[in-house]
């Protein structure tokens, strides 16, 4: 009888526990955009009533063991109040971005986790119960007597696991409260855990500052030295460790605090970033907007990863320091520095005081970065200091000034004056490869070679830098990326030249043509940087239409593939016969045929919006194109904002496109799809405004506009959205006649 129940209460508990782990694999899969979302605050209820089967579970054993009936019926009862609960939860994510999904999943999980915990212990206090019950049979006129005997071990170890369930009831208590500390929406969870990576950056900078040089622990172990002696003594190989890091030498101690500075500044920026984010909490209806959640979770990314870049700094800053290492990450944190502002841009979300914390951020990299010796506008190797030159420094604090807008000044330089000395540096970069057509040169040729180019790249930097007077950030941009890519390839010029002179190789020597001829190739793509900042402003709206065009190409793919796929049909029994062996081959290519009717449908409408807004986009570029005549100093204030907005949105449209365009891939994403469109109608909206205030916009725009505006709505109307018509308003500014 006790083997039986043993065995049938274990299969019904696995039986229980298998139902659960299926139910789990929902969270592998996205919920399904729907009305029917399930609110947070219902999973909340629903797990206070898991709490409440809990606590009966432990009330089963606060006497007697319970009969095996009870127990089953316990079991069911708390595992399909389980397998609501999980329903539920996962009902709960539709929306939610993978930081939110993760939050929400890791609560869920603690509540199964525990209550799986609880309910296999209360089966194997059970099963230790009938097992502790021993039998012996008495002769008695013929009939036999069941007595149970227990023994004192198993005795023990059934009252030590009964007293266990009482603190597992306790943890599923915890564990369901702990539901209503959940985040509920995307941009509370990503704050949240940009908050951790606060916290984490806090603690190295705390353990940073505990660094001390070696003379002053020196000083202060002298002090010390006779009452450490005994504890030492005990605790000799504890205290080494304790140790760590206060054998610095000045010029290690040096490099620390700016280091530390550095990490100062960047918890500083941190924290302006997580205020910056909960600022965006007001506009929770754009929570569940596919270009603002991509967003936020790169944003959450990058903090992330320059919390990564933090430990491997303050990790380096222990003797011996890795200089390069450090380097390596201070370049990286500036990256994700950059990055993070474009994010924020999107958001609308950056604030003065993240932008001032960036600056500082900066100024803290740049003064670490000079300590090293590792000047980021040429990146020599501390050999060229052997060599007796020191214009690496000037050529430092040269490229500082891009971190500052040039003033307003009549003495800016044409760009022409860039272009010359552009050729200047390339017949200095070939008289560099000329001294090692032969023998290896002298060290005071080498060292009068490297002073005259580095004099010379001096004077680029700064007459390129004069040039951007009144120069917009996009045509800043690609002047800093012409002007960078001209002192990156006369740094690795110059990096291959020392160490060829060091290590006398011949490989090494065979190299330097070919860095010669990247150095003529950055000179010469001076000539094809844009002037103007509408020139620079129209290049990168070109780039948004080449992508467009490339994202119209693939949709069109469909279309096509669709009817293939029909003739193919009819073709089936021959292809099967000459394909046998292609068909892992061909599944790519199949991507789009397995498209139904209605789906095609909409793929096709969705197309036709595509176009549209191509065409829409090289109107705009035309509008544009427009300006070149009326641009000079006098308006450019008053109008360059005006085109970087311009600029900012039609990005911003090609975003969307790209969207839209994975989005018709089956199975398609309605939701998403009806999303994108009216975002695109916004930011469409948003041209037309800042164009007429251009005093730019044309008839060709506006029809174009308009066309998009039809397409849209037919869009709508097939996606089947009952909202379809609230695309009509904001649309309407932009037909004529309507």
């Amino acid at each position: 009888m006790g083997k039986g129940s043993r065995e049938r209460l274990s299969r019904i508990l696995n039986e229980h526990l298998n139902a659960v782990h299926e139910t789990f694999q929902l969270w592998d899969q996205t919920p399904a955009s729907s009305p029917d979302k399930v609110s947070w605050n219902d999973v909340i209820k629903l797990g206070e009533q898991v709490s409440k089967q809990a606590t009966m579970v432990g009330m089963l054993w606060t006497g007697e063991a319970p009969e095996t009936k009870v127990l089953e019926e316990n079991m069911a009862s708390y595992f399909n109040l389980l397998q609501g609960f999980l329903l539920h939860s996962h009902a709960s994510t539709v929306g939610a971005g993978p930081t939110l999904s993760s939050c929400i999943y890791a609560s869920v999980k603690q509540v199964v986790d525990c209550s799986f915990i609880l309910l296999k212990e209360s089966v194997s206090s059970y099963v230790q119960h009938l097992s502790s019950i021993g039998t012996r049979t008495l002769a008695l006129d013929r009939c036999q007597i069941d007595i149970g005997v227990s023994s004192p071990e198993s005795e023990s170890r059934s009252k030590d696991q009964k007293l266990s369930i009482p603190q597992l009831v306790g943890a599923v208590w915890d564990a369901c409260s702990a539901l209503k500390k959940t985040p509920t929406t995307n941009v509370t969870a990503i704050g949240r855990a940009m908050t951790q990576v606060a916290v984490s950056m806090k603690d190295v900078l705390r353990e940073m500052k505990e660094l001390k040089p070696a003379s002053e622990w020196a000083d202060e172990a002298s002090d010390e030295a006779s009452r450490q002696a005994e504890s030492q003594a005990n605790d000799g190989d504890d205290s080494s460790e304790g140790d760590l890091g206060n054998d610095m030498s000045p010029e290690e101690m040096k490099i620390a605090k700016l280091a530390i500075g550095v990490m100062s500044e960047t918890l500083v920026v941190t924290k302006e970033l997580i205020r910056s984010i909960t600022g965006l909490l007001k506009y929770e209806s754009l929570d569940n907007s596919v270009n603002f959640l991509n967003s936020m979770e790169r944003l959450l990314k990058l903090c992330q990863g320059i919390g990564v870049q933090m430990d491997e700094l303050g990790a380096c800053l222990y003797p011996p320091q890795e200089l390069p290492t450090i380097k390596a990450a201070s370049e990286k944190i500036c990256s994700h520095l950059d990055k993070m502002k474009v994010e924020l841009d999107n958001l609308d979300g950056s604030s003065e005081a993240f932008v001032q914390a960036c600056t500082v951020l900066r100024k803290s990299m740049r003064q670490l970065e000079s300590q090293l010796g590792y000047p980021d506008a040429t990146d020599l190797v501390p050999a060229l200091e052997n060599l007796g030159v020191g214009n690496h420094e000037i050529s430092w604090i040269c490229i500082q000034l891009w971190d500052q807008a040039p003033a307003s000044s009549l003495d800016k330089v044409g760009w022409n004056d860039v272009i010359n000395l552009g050729e200047q540096v390339s017949k200095q970069a070939t008289m560099a490869g000329m001294l090692w057509t032969g023998e290896t040169p002298e060290t005071k040729v080498l060292e009068e070679n490297i002073a005259s180019y580095f004099n010379l790249l001096q004077g680029f930097l700064l007459h390129s830098h004069s040039s951007m007077v009144g120069a917009g950030p996009t045509l800043s941009s690609c002047i800093y990326a012409s002007v960078k890519q001209v002192v990156s390839c006369s740094s690795m010029l110059w990096k291959e030249s020392v160490a060829s002179y060091e290590s006398r190789s011949k490989d090494q020597k065979l190299s330097i043509p070919r860095l010669v001829g990247t150095v003529w190739d950055a000179c010469s793509a001076l000539k094809k940087t844009p002037t103007t900042n509408v020139t620079a402003i129209g290049r990168a709206m070109t780039q948004v239409a080449v992508s467009t065009k490339d994202v119209l190409r693939e949709m069109k793919e469909l279309e096509s593939a669709s009817e293939q796929a029909d003739e193919a049909s009819d073709e089936a029994s021959i292809q099967a016969e000459s394909e046998p062996d292609d068909s892992d081959d061909s599944s790519e290519g199949d991507l789009g045929k397995d498209l139904s009717p209605e789906e095609m449908k909409i793929a096709q409408l969705a197309i036709s919006v595509t176009s549209e807004t191509l065409e829409v986009t090289k109107e705009l570029i035309r509008c544009i194109s427009g300006l070149l005549e009326h641009e000079n100093l006098e308006n450019i204030v008053h109008s360059l904002n005006s085109l970087e907005r311009l600029l900012k949105h039609c990005q911003g449209t090609g975003v969307l496109i790209d969207e839209l365009g994975a989005c018709v891939y089956p199975p398609q994403e309605l939701p998403a799809i009806k999303a994108t469109s009216e975002d695109i109608c916004s930011t469409v909206d948003e041209m037309k405004v800042e164009l007429d205030i251009l005093d730019s916009s044309s008839e060709a725009f506006v029809q174009a506009c308009s066309a998009l505006r039809s397409s849209m709505r037919q869009l709508e109307s097939e996606v089947g959205c009952s909202d379809a018509t609230d695309l009509v308003p904001a649309l309407e500014k932009l037909a004529v006649g309507n």
